[in-house]
């Protein structure tokens, strides 16, 4: 079995060089996608180092100290992690020293194989980049889907960022094969229905068997409805801590990866062209945002259709004014 998606990662998406510094972090339990990136990479000629540890209970927990030090030593870092290490302080202090970060969270040996990581990469850059402008200079947004999501927010003073999938400057972050547009919505604006007919990337959740409906007022979560197992986990994940805030309408993100397609991969997911999902809870990874909360969950809807100012952007799931 090939792996062509390995050297995608290595010279597309890090655009790494053969005489730095290249760490996969790995856990015990996404070891063998490790093994499978280390292996491969030696075969197209890079030496890469590998350094396991024991999983993490969720996203964003940091890892041991002797790991953290070791990525703040390396000019590329592949996050090969059961759960994600993208809001982790490590990942943080690593990227703020100059390194490259690609997090390759929940990878599947698929992935290296076939489908959304063989993307043109470097075409697809330039789109995000041009959403997320539209986004930035963008006031309001209204957002429905055929499920039945209608929604809208203030979006003024919000600075969109592009996930183009790509680390190519020191200090970049990315997560292919999401490809995506994202801000915060304005703190208290949100108010509507989501209807996530998608995927909620979770443990217990992924591709959803039925909608779940998200009642929103004045910027918070206000009814999570629905009869399915599916419903219950998402009520109780955002109720574990008791943390009021794990309501808050947090992000607005487009998926941009025409190769993807929904597979229950966080990463895969969140990029399935013309997709949107709603983050809910913490909000303070993007620019402006200054939610704090216990958790970041992502519900994703189907062929949005997003209006900015009273001007399409996407609808039905089809780019119109980009």
């Amino acid at each position: 079995m090939s792996f062509p998606a390995v050297s995608v990662l290595l010279n597309v998406c890090a655009r790494a060089q053969k005489e730095e510094n290249i760490l996969v972090v790995t856990d015990t339990i996404q070891k063998h996608i490790a093994r499978v990136f280390v292996d491969s990479a030696a075969e197209i000629g890079f030496n890469v180092c590998c350094i396991e540890m024991p999983p993490r209970s969720a996203h964003g927990e940091n890892p041991p100290k002797i790991v953290a030090t070791a990525m703040k030593e390396a000019d590329v870092i592949f996050g090969a992690t059961k759960y994600s290490l993208y809001h982790s302080q490590a990942r943080k202090d690593a990227v703020k020293n100059g390194a490259r970060f690609l997090n390759m969270a929940d990878y599947t040996i698929e992935m290296l194989s076939k489908g959304p990581l063989l993307v043109d990469f470097d075409k697809q850059r330039e789109v995000v980049f041009a959403v997320a402008e539209a986004l930035t200079e963008g006031k309001r947004v209204k957002m429905t889907a055929p499920g039945g999501t209608d929604i809208e927010f203030s979006i003024e003073g919000r600075r969109a960022l592009a996930e183009a999938g790509m680390s190519i400057a020191p200090g970049e972050t990315s997560s292919p094969p999401d490809i995506e547009a994202e801000l915060a919505p304005v703190e208290g604006t949100a108010n509507g229905r989501v209807v996530v007919d998608g995927s909620i990337p979770q443990p217990g959740l992924g591709v959803l068997n039925s909608p779940i409906e998200l009642i929103v007022k004045n910027g918070f979560i206000i009814e999570i409805n629905g009869e399915t197992r599916e419903t219950q986990i998402l009520r109780d994940l955002l109720a574990k801590t008791g943390n009021p805030n794990n309501y808050n309408v947090a992000e607005l993100g487009i998926g941009l990866n025409p190769a993807a397609s929904f597979s229950g991969s966080m990463l895969e997911d969140e990029g399935v062209f013309g997709s949107a999902h709603i983050g809910i809870g913490n909000n303070t990874a993007f620019p402006g945002g200054t939610t704090h909360a216990d958790v970041h969950i992502d519900a994703i809807v189907r062929d949005a259709t997003i209006i900015i100012d009273g001007k399409p952007l996407f609808v039905n799931g089809e780019l119109v004014n980009v």
